[in-house]
Parts: C-alpha cells; structure tokens; sequence
C-alpha cells in the first residue's frame, strides 16, 4: 500500500479545528523529591466556651483537647486523607500528625488545630496534577519549601522527623515511617525544635538517647541550655513579682541614717565603702527596705545564713548595685573584709591550693547592706581587733519598730 500526504485543504480543516499551541496540558502542581505539606484552616477551629482552658499547661490542654470527640474525627478524616494522597502520587514513605497552634492560642485565645503530612518519593519524585486531591475538607495546603535553613528536598527526612515528632500540643501521628528504624535522625533536627520552643525538655532527652549521634556531647550540651533557661526564667519571674509587689506598697518614709549612708555610696570616685547593716527582729520589713531603695533587678540578694565563705555566683557589675547579704555573720564579714569594701580593685573569690576555680569580681560600683537578726551578740563573740574593724567600717541601723511607719525623731 502506498501512503501519501494528506491534500492541502484536509490540512487547513484540521489545523483550524484544533490548534496545537492552545492545547490545556496538565499542570503539575506538586513536583519534587520530598514535600511536607502544612494544612491550616477554618476547619482547626475548636470551639470553647468563654475562660475554659484559663489557667491551664500546654500539657493539660493538649490531654483535654485529645479526647474531644471532634477532635477524633478530624484526625481520622486526616488519616484517611493522607494515606489517599499518597496512594494517588504512588509514595510508599509518607507520615502525618495533627498538632495544636499554642501561637495562635497564647496570642488570639483561640484553640486551632493544623496538620502535616511528608512524602517522599521512593524511586521517583513526587508529581500529583490535581490541585483538588491536595485539599483537605475544602483547604489547599501550604507547600513548605525550607525546614530549619535548608530546602525540603535537601532536608530529605527532616520533614518526616518534623511530623512525627513528639512536640508539644502534638495529638495525632501516623503513617508507614518510623524515627531510628525507617529514617535516620540528625540530632540538628531535635536542637532545632528546643529552640523554636516545640518540643519539652524530657522529649528532647529522650529523642537524643534514642538517636544516639553523639549522645554525651548533646545531652551535655542540652542539660547546660536547660539551666541556664531555667535560671533565666526564675530571673524574670522573680523581677516580675517584685515590681507587682511594688506597685502594692506605698513609699517607705525617710530615715535620716539610711538617707546619709545612700548618699556616701552614691558618690563616684571612692576608694572604698561603708556597708550598711540593719539589725532588728523579723518582720519588719529590712527586707523590702532595702529592695525599695534601688530599681527592681539591681539588687542581688544572697542568703548566708550559716555560711563561712562567699558565692558571688550571678553577680554582674553593671546591673546589680547593692548587694543584700541576708544574715550575714559578723565573722563573715571580718573574714571577707576586701569584698565588703568595695575597693577599685578586682576581688578574687574561690581560692584553692590549684587556684582552678578562682573567679574575680569588680565591686567598686555597687554597695552592701547586711539584714541580721543577731548581730550586736554575734559581733561580741569576735576578737577586739575584728570589733575594732566592724566599728569602723559599718553603719549600723538599730531596726526598733516597722521600717514602713513614720520616723518619729528623739
């Protein structure tokens, strides 16, 4: 048989009846090696009636949130989801997790739930041409392209660990992917949700001891973030209450021996100090005497009842200027007789034969004050020469009634 060209008017007809240049090809909407997809929507919302929740942890929330019946249902809706998704793009390596958004709770008092599902491509990338079978209960989802700095493709499985997690608010995980048995885990990833404050200090151990990478570097490293975090947040909630406190107390009157000494230590350019010592029985306000003279967060209070040597341990020379030594013993003071004159020189503290932990400090900026409750009958224990130095360099306040009455002159 021989085969000939079409005739030149069969050709206009059909070239006229279909144009190659406007054919609606489909349009991938997903194409990539890995993806982590991020649902958010109306449909997170949980409704709460008015204060319930107030008062509770992350954790209380998320053990009530859990077992609501809604809130079952749209896990499993999402389950069903996922797992449809990714049998139509052909992924076998697939997890999802539904969480809740403390942002959203801490900033707006509103309870939304969001969830992720990661795929990645076994022995091909990852293509779906339907925009529709992405949505979730009528919400496209968001196509996170960076994780922690690095691409999602780059990231690999950083995008399954971030699912399966165990992060704080999380309340649904699922899928094929197991952390440690399917996947490898960086312990970058884990450090990582500490500092985006995702994950509780106890998970974070856990997942470091389960990953192994590294383990005694990284646990030391994670205990150190947790007590200097823990020491930061005791810091600004101790600064915290006492400028509450403050705002409920009224001024404290004048006394004519305190205002004396304050205006001594004030004064710049001084070879040494006098230290102020407020002897007097309990609860008449020596204490937040002393707190009320000098800005909230400047005073270091230290308790040394009992001590026989000093720990300048958080003292920093630029924002504390006084130091409150709270039962301070008149022999303590003899024995440390450098640091409680605030000379213009360094004061070095901690001495030991290696001299390993000596730490010097800097004290001329600030001053001292001593609440005792027996320091005239501790004082005649000393030595004459002790006595002879305390007299010289101390200020004594004879407390006789509360610090809060008004001064009535002799």
């Amino acid at each position: 048989m021989e085969y000939t060209s079409a005739p030149a008017f069969v050709k206009s007809f059909t070239y006229h009846q279909w144009d190659p240049e406007k054919v609606i090809r489909p349009r991938l909407v997903l194409d990539s090696t890995a993806v982590l997809l991020t649902y958010q929507g109306d449909w997170g919302l949980i409704a709460l009636s008015p204060g319930k929740l107030q008062g509770y942890s992350e954790d209380q929330i998320t053990e009530y949130v859990e077992k609501l019946s809604c809130v079952v249902e749209i896990c499993n809706r999402f389950q069903l989801h996922s797992n449809a998704l990714a049998d139509r793009c052909h992924v076998s390596s697939w997890a999802c997790g539904v969480e809740i958004c403390f942002r959203t709770w801490e900033e707006k008092g509103q309870l939304r739930l969001h969830g992720h599902l990661f795929m990645r491509g076994d022995r091909s990338r990852v293509r779906c041409e339907d925009q529709l079978a992405l949505s979730f209960m009528s919400v496209l989802p968001h196509l996170r392209d960076t994780l922690w700095g690095k691409t999602t493709a780059r990231c690999c499985w950083a995008g399954a660990y971030y699912t399966l997690a165990p992060k704080i608010g999380a309340i649904h995980r699922g899928g094929p992917l197991k952390p440690n048995h399917d996947f490898p885990v960086n312990p970058d990833w884990i450090f990582g949700m500490i500092e985006s404050s995702k994950m509780s200090y106890r998970s974070a151990r856990s997942e470091l001891i389960a990953c192994g990478k590294a383990c005694a570097r990284r646990l030391n490293d994670l205990d150190c973030w947790h007590r200097n975090k823990q020491e930061a947040l005791i810091s600004a909630r101790v600064e915290a209450v006492q400028k509450a406190m403050r705002s409920l107390l009224k001024p404290f009157p004048s006394w004519p021996i305190v205002d004396q000494w304050l205006y001594q230590v004030s004064r710049p350019c001084q070879s040494r100090k006098t230290c102020l010592v407020l002897y007097g029985p309990s609860r008449v306000g020596k204490t937040e005497f002393v707190r009320a003279l000098f800005h909230v967060g400047s005073v270091l209070e230290l308790n040394c009842a009992g001590l026989s040597s000093i720990c300048l341990h958080g003292f920093d020379c630029q924002t504390h200027k006084c130091l409150l030594w709270d039962e301070a013993s008149p022999k303590l003071v003899a024995d440390n007789r450098k640091v409680f004159q605030h000379s213009i020189c360094k004061v070095d503290l901690g001495h030991s034969p290696t001299g390993q932990h000596v730490v010097n400090y800097f004290l001329n900026d600030c001053c001292s004050v001593i609440t005792s409750n027996s320091w005239h009958e501790d004082a005649a224990r000393l030595s004459l020469a002790d006595q002879a130095w305390l007299a010289a360099n101390m200020v004594i306040f004879n407390v006789s009634q509360p610090l809060w009455q008004q001064c009535v002159p002799v």
